[in-house]
């Protein structure tokens, strides 16, 4: 009767918070428009041109490695926009059940991961229902980015570590040593994916390999070797992302990919980030399970210390740190133009170990675990019913309720492919392409005498390519032309000039759309300008064109543009510090004075 008992506790552990994702991402289901600038690299690889975004121009306009080499992989099987629903839907649901595993080890770290028989006691998924009943979390399972991707990680790389520390207390069976020293070099390898899922994962990466470092420090036996070992651990986390970081440098030029460039991830942006996060914090109120957070880990971290089981500590000081600094890091670079997204995977590593928590059925033990967990089960319930921003659309501070803007831009409940938006701008794109093969459109914001005119492609843009076309949405706009069309984006995240474009120090415009390149140095880069006696050029557009042939501008057109061989690899290596480093002044008599002299 108990191991019957026992199966339905287990269903009921880990089959809802399943359902539940499962549910979830399938009724929200949609692709957002950054998901289609991954799409068009799936898009440009399949048609034989590479890893770029437009033909002959290298440019790191995606976030995510890791993703984008999954899309590419799934999508020799499926079209592309169905493949990105279903891995984030999977990879969500993979996350929450290893941090429900690995949250049951660490409060009974002699059981096998799915022990729910406990006499006088039950195994709760508290902190998946926590998570799970935030509507951010139920908009981002699926929306084409990698935010499932990232559940996963998390997810698994908690339950490995807490797997190892566990297994110390099984160490007396033979070679004990040896089974956690191999499982100490696997879940290295794996913690250290952070970087090639999301740039910013790194900050979970380097705490929870602190928790792998400190585990083997407190137990190593051979003292004169303990300060050594660590190193190869380390060496081993670092191996992919640092092989992948050689090859950002000598492919696109730079240490960091374009969309940092664009959106200035290095410079402080506090305001804008306690907006964000006031934005998310004060919308669900979320001081209730961030007081939850607190009392939990400080109690169990007084539990853990007192029976000195330094392992289990470090593993829940991982996440907890985690969280913390990733949380810091957000308000520093200014948050997102994303309601919520950015804040996911802090609250999620903030959750760990409290995804499945221990409670006493016996009436009068746990009355502080008790009420704690009612606390909970009250905030999530008004939470998950009750509790929306108060916009929709675009909102204060230019934060959007992203899922919402582009239902109601496509005029369905679940945009997921191309024709859900109604097929982008190709039927417009491909007409004009066979009117004025070959041409570029002059933007919008050129003076009247050349505004709406068509000018030849400069001998920078490959000749297959046909019409260059310059959009602010970016990605369902460039994927809809497709892999022929040269798009420039004017906010940089897809162009390597308007990416290093200086920022103004008000930082005016949405998060991340706050650069804008002005027509001269589009025309001056991509157009065949006319010449002659009767020509009256704009004055800019003259001072944009010699900048491009001076100092570090050129150089930079070389190594995004040249023919990627082993000397112009090797030349990018050099000098990929210099180029991102690199900043533009927006005028171009100030741009070329600035360049072309000294």
């Amino acid at each position: 009767m108990r191991k019957r008992l026992s199966r339905i506790h287990a269903w009921l552990i880990f089959g809802l918070p399943v359902f539940a994702v499962i549910l979830a991402g399938y009724q929200r289901r949609w692709n957002a428009d950054d998901a289609f600038i991954d799409f068009r690299y799936v898009q440009q690889i399949q048609a034989g041109h590479g890893l770029v975004f437009n033909v002959g121009q290298r440019v790191e306009a995606f976030t995510s490695p890791l993703w984008l080499g999954l899309l590419t992989l799934f999508s020799l099987v499926a079209p592309t926009e169905v493949v990105a629903i279903a891995l984030g839907i999977v990879l969500s649901a993979v996350g929450v059940v290893a941090a429900q595993l690995g949250a049951i080890r660490l409060t009974e770290p002699d059981a096998d991961g799915v022990s729910t028989s406990l006499p006088g006691h039950a195994f709760v998924p508290f902190g998946a229902f926590l998570f799970l009943v935030l509507p951010p979390v139920w908009d981002f399972i699926t929306s084409g980015l990698e935010t499932g991707l990232t559940f996963a990680y998390i997810g698994v790389c908690f339950w490995y570590l807490s797997a190892v520390v566990s297994a110390r207390d099984k160490a007396d069976f033979p070679r004990g040593d040896d089974f956690i020293g191999r499982h100490r070099i696997g879940a290295s390898l794996l913690i250290g994916l952070g970087p090639l899922i999301r740039p910013d994962l790194a900050i979970i990466t380097l705490c929870f390999m602190s928790a792998i470092t400190f585990e083997y420090l407190v137990f190593a036996r051979n003292t004169r070797l303990a300060a050594f070992r660590p190193i190869r651990l380390w060496l081993v986390a670092g191996a992919l992302p640092l092989a992948y970081e050689i090859f950002r440098m000598g492919y696109f030029g730079a240490l960091v990919p374009n969309t940092a460039l664009a959106k200035e991830a290095g410079l402080p942006s506090w305001l804008h980030g306690g907006a964000y996060f006031g934005d998310f914090f004060e919308t669900y109120a979320f001081w209730a399970p961030t007081l939850i957070i607190v009392v939990w880990w400080l109690v169990r971290a007084h539990v853990l210390a007192s029976a000195r089981r330094w392992g289990e500590l470090a593993a829940i000081a991982a996440p907890a740190s985690a969280a913390c600094l990733y949380t810091l890091f957000v308000f520093r670079v200014g948050g997102d133009f994303m309601h919520g997204r950015l804040l996911l995977p802090a609250v999620f590593c903030a959750l760990l170990p409290l995804f499945v928590v221990r409670i006493s059925l016996a009436p009068g033990e746990g009355r502080t675990t008790k009420a704690v967990f009612a606390v909970g089960v009250a905030w999530a319930i008004v939470c998950g019913f009750a509790l929306r921003v108060s916009y929709t659309g675009i909102g204060p501070y230019g934060i959007a309720d992203e899922r919402s803007y582009y239902v109601h831009a496509a005029g369905m409940s679940n945009p997921v492919t191309l024709a859900d938006y109604h097929g982008g701008a190709s039927g417009e794109i491909r007409d004009l392409s066979l009117l004025h093969p070959g041409t570029f459109r002059v933007p919008g914001d050129a003076p009247a005498d050349l505004q709406g005119a068509y000018l030849p492609f400069s001998p920078s843009v490959p000749r297959e390519a046909w019409l260059g076309v310059s959009q602010d949405v970016l990605g369902i706009y460039s994927y809809s032309a497709g892999p022929d069309i040269f798009v420039v984006d004017v906010h940089g995240l897809a162009d390597p000039v308007a990416s290093r474009l200086l920022l103004d120090p008000e930082r005016l415009g949405r998060p991340g759309h706050e650069k804008s390149m002005p027509y001269f140095w589009i025309l001056a880069h991509y157009s065949e300008l006319p010449t002659g006696t009767n020509v009256k050029l704009p004055t800019e557009l003259i001072d944009a064109q010699q900048a491009y042939q001076c100092g570090d501008l050129h150089e930079l057109l070389g190594a995004t543009e040249d023919p990627l061989t082993v000397n112009r690899f090797a030349r990018n290596l050099i000098l990929s510090v210099r180029l991102t480093r690199l900043r533009i002044p927006l005028a171009a008599a100030e741009a070329k004075a600035q360049l072309c002299t000294g």
